[in-house]
């Protein structure tokens, strides 16, 4: 009984061979893909594994992938060389007709392909994107630098100028206090006016 129809439900059945042993299929499921469980068989260091590598002659994307493999066992249950092992003498075309009985999606080599240069341009795209951001936020951080240089240029301006300020301030209340009063308003923008 399943529950649902999400991405665990779901499984792949693979028929395997070996050309060291012809006329001999083994029949599993795996919840890796096919491309991914041959790498993993292939690379087992067994002292009895054959010559030869494994190669997946085809394989099934399918729901509830245990129980269709348990079927195929059974419809093919007088074809098992080992009753422990998933081994059987018997012909790819009827394994494959087994298999075109079920509902899936076939793996293909080309598939896998395609996911794998879709990982290898999202890889590259993300790259390119990485790149780009560093480069903003180094013309960002070029941008603040500038700003705060020029900021603290404007702040040194402004220190003087109020330095100059201060002491324009001094100078005519010294003036205030040091001259006398003039005799006409003439005089005294005359004498403003010189600071």
């Amino acid at each position: 009984m399943t529950t649902g129809n999400n991405d665990y439900d779901y499984g792949y059945i693979y028929c395997i061979s070996n050309a060291s042993m012809p006329d001999i299929l083994n029949i599993g499921i795996t919840w890796m893909t096919p491309e991914q469980k041959m790498e993993d068989i292939n690379g087992l260091s067994r002292l009895w594994r054959p010559p030869t590598p494994y190669k997946c002659e085809f394989a099934k994307r399918v729901l509830e992938a245990e129980q269709k493999r348990n079927a195929i066992y059974k419809v093919l249950s007088a074809s098992r060389i080992n009753p422990p092992q998933r081994f059987f003498s018997v012909s790819i075309e009827e394994v494959k007709t087994l298999f075109d009985l079920m509902d899936g999606e076939y793996w293909t080599a080309d598939a896998a392909n395609v996911d794998t240069q879709v990982y290898c341009m999202l890889e590259k795209k993300e790259k390119e994107i990485k790149g780009i951001e560093e480069k903003m936020l180094e013309c960002l951080f070029q941008k603040c630098d500038e700003i705060e240089m020029e900021m603290e240029n404007k702040r040194a301006e402004l220190s003087e100028l109020n330095a100059v300020i201060e002491e324009r301030k001094a100078t005519l209340k010294d003036l205030r206090i040091n001259i006398p009063p003039p005799s006409s308003s003439i005089e005294a923008e005359q004498i403003i006016t010189e600071y």
